[in-house]
């Protein structure tokens, strides 16, 4: 019963709606969206959301490019399209470039650069880095800070979220495989309107204590929040995990000089994923089909990650609904039916790992390359003798960028210092 119930679910999921063509922004199309409002196939051509607006695909001039589109009705998001435009005509290879702002009536687009690759967060939910990348990835953003801070603008939300990763390859040496680029400058600002008071901006989870006073920001904020943001490439958790509401984490943060590494806060403080192996019999018994279920389990918990945030108008909704119900018959497997390697049951479940992507994952995105498999790849193990040495120097780091005194967190070239030397302990 149960394999008849996973075919007819994944004969549902073929008939999902493929996204169709990018859209052309260049002038004449732009303008009448823009006065008219998006296209029909507007839809179908999302890349993510956020507080901001939406990103979708698209062309221009030829090349395939990305597109903020702003709501100008929305004040809060309006300011954004100016923060926007302080790296308009900027060229650095770890920085995200701008191609284009404009304007219509309602609403606002922002034309970026598209290149293959993922979120340094998506990456982090699917791939363990091993010290040397994470080394590297911190180093890439610390140059990009360098550039942004020599040209009088802070940042000012730097977070994993807010760095793309543009993949070029999974084979030849490990410093060209990738690069990061830091994007969304809508929080940015230029240091000398940084004088004039303003309401706080960026994430509360990684902002300096100084910026949750709604003091003056200074370079020294972009550094907090990098500080934060090696943290979490290291531990492979989100700030203060343990604390759900971000009031309460402005005030332990500013009043308590709580720190993401607070281990008298978050031992034994770990998230459980909705997929779990807990109620699997065979998770004591060291047997070849706990190893099988732990298999298993890994395409399941990526399908998670990549749908939960996703548009409900790609028809990924239907998707998501689809591997509830899936994960919970995973979840519920009895003691007989999940040891007994013959039953309809244990085959019915084997068949998820390899229908789960052939079914799912290209059928509802045709253009994707699906790269969860080729992350330890890219992101493959560079060894030095010195190991324990690296990581005690690189936690180090980030603790003196997360000191609460902005005069005590070390300079922007100072940092880049720390991380190139690093780095010479792989060669």
């Amino acid at each position: 019963m149960f394999l008849k119930y996973l075919e007819g679910m994944f004969s549902k999921v073929a008939t999902l709606p493929v996204p169709g063509s990018p859209i052309n922004v260049d002038s004449p199309q732009r303008r009448e969206f823009l006065a008219e409002g998006l296209p029909k196939q507007f839809d179908r051509n999302i890349l993510g959301h956020g507080s901001y607006g939406t990103v979708i695909k698209a062309v221009y001039k030829d090349k395939q490019v990305a597109v903020k589109v702003i709501d100008k009705l929305n004040a809060e998001k309006l300011s954004t399209i100016a923060n926007e435009a302080n790296i308009l005509g900027w060229h650095h290879e770890n920085i995200i470039e701008i191609l284009k702002i404009d304007s219509g009536p309602r609403e606002a687009v922002v034309i970026m650069e598209r290149f293959p690759g993922q979120c340094l967060q998506h990456i982090l939910e699917r791939q363990k880095l091993p010290l040397y990348h994470i080394i590297r990835i911190s180093a890439d953003i610390i140059k990009a800070l360098c550039y942004c801070h020599d040209r009088n603008l802070l940042h000012l939300d730097v977070k994993p979220k807010n760095v793309l990763v543009a993949i070029f390859g999974s084979k030849g040496p490990a410093e060209k495989l990738y690069q990061c680029k830091l994007c969304d400058f809508g929080s940015s600002m230029v240091t000398a309107s940084s004088k004039k008071q303003t309401s706080p901006r960026g994430t509360i989870r990684y902002m300096a204590p100084e910026l949750l006073r709604n003091e003056q920001p200074t370079t020294k904020a972009d550094i907090y929040s990098l500080g934060i943001t090696m943290w979490q490439l290291k531990v492979r958790k989100d700030p203060y995990f343990w604390i759900m509401e971000n009031q309460s984490v402005v005030y332990k943060v500013v009043k308590e000089n709580m720190r993401p590494d607070d281990k008298s806060m978050c031992k034994n403080r770990n998230i459980l994923s909705p997929i779990t192996l807990n109620n699997c019999p065979c998770r004591h018994s060291g047997s070849e089909q706990f190893d099988h279920c732990i298999e298993t389990a890994k395409p399941l918990k990526l399908l998670q990650n990549r749908h939960k945030t996703t548009s409900p108008a790609t028809g990924r909704d239907k998707l998501s609904i689809l591997f509830s119900n899936i994960s919970k018959r995973f979840n519920s497997l009895t003691p007989q039916k999940c040891t007994n390697s013959g039953s309809k049951q244990f085959s019915a479940i084997s068949q998820v790992k390899k229908t789960l992507f052939e079914s799912v994952i290209i059928k509802v995105n045709s253009e994707a390359i699906d790269e969860d498999y080729e992350l330890t790849k890219i992101f493959r193990e560079k060894f030095t003798k010195h190991k324990k040495r690296v990581e005690v120097l690189f936690e180090n780091l980030y603790e003196n960028c997360w000191d609460t005194d902005p005069a005590k967190r070390p300079e922007n070239s100072a940092v880049n210092s720390s991380l190139i030397a690093l780095l010479k302990y792989f060669e």
